[in-house]
């Protein structure tokens, strides 16, 4: 009897025996989405997105130069391509609004509250990329669906009123000490005076005050006041809510 050995298993001549390569699958859905309770103390989820449901959204401003431009992604049928005619929410007009996005005018400040998350293709999810939220208007009940992209936080536009809820309520009253330099140029608020460099202010404390969306970037920012009633805001992005933590000193 000759006997060949070959790379996936043996093969014999004379009772002719063959190995076969097997198909496992595997349960994608299981190990890329999260099914936990949402706890408020993430914005934006990524894979996490089916924590989302029974949320509520706010949609942030832009800034003015990205207000033409409108907001991306908000459809009124998810199974019809962005592209359809009339299928983008509140389409703008095409002469100071994108017609390929809704009109920045008549979204901007809305919330919403989440009643789904649809997967438009099961298939997907091993690459754990685009779901669509189904939306509610708070203002008008119209439904909405969001095109959610799980890959990257700087294309989602909204800010989950929980998350704000949960770390105001953690930072107002709290004292701080900011770090000598800061990446961005700040003013203070009531005065418009330049701030460069905090070394001015080495040792000083700084209580926070509020908690808001800046104006220039639209980004979720602390208020922070000294004691003589300078008054500044700080970006998350600036200082990320893990390392504004580290700085606070009661």
């Amino acid at each position: 009897m000759r006997q060949l050995v070959i790379a996936f298993g043996l093969f014999i001549i004379n009772n002719i025996v063959l190995s076969q390569i097997s198909t496992t699958n595997i349960a994608w859905a299981t190990d890329t989405l999260d099914n936990r309770t949402y706890d408020s103390t993430e914005n934006y989820l990524g894979k996490g997105v089916l924590r989302y449901v029974g949320q509520e959204l706010y949609l942030k401003g832009k800034s003015v130069q990205l207000r033409e431009y409108g907001y991306s992604n908000f459809l009124i049928d998810y199974q019809k391509f962005s592209f359809d005619k009339g299928n983008i929410y509140k389409q703008g007009d095409g002469y100071y609004n994108n017609k390929n996005s809704s009109k920045y005018d008549e979204l901007v400040d809305e919330y919403f509250k989440v009643l789904q998350v649809i997967n438009p293709d099961s298939n997907k999810l091993k690459f754990g990329d685009k779901f669509f939220l189904k939306l509610q208007a708070k203002s008008n009940n119209d439904i909405v669906y969001y095109q959610y992209d799980a890959r990257f936080e700087n294309s989602f536009p909204f800010i989950v009123v929980g998350f704000y809820d949960k770390r105001k309520q953690t930072l107002i009253g709290k004292t701080f000490r900011i770090p000598n330099r800061l990446t961005r140029e700040h003013r203070d608020i009531n005065t418009g005076k330049l701030i460069r460099d905090f070394s001015d202010f080495s040792g000083q404390k700084w209580k926070c005050t509020d908690l808001t969306i800046e104006e220039k970037y639209y980004e979720l920012a602390v208020v922070l006041e000294n004691d003589i009633n300078e008054k500044i805001a700080i970006s998350f992005i600036e200082i990320p809510y893990t390392m504004l933590k580290h700085l606070m000193v009661d």
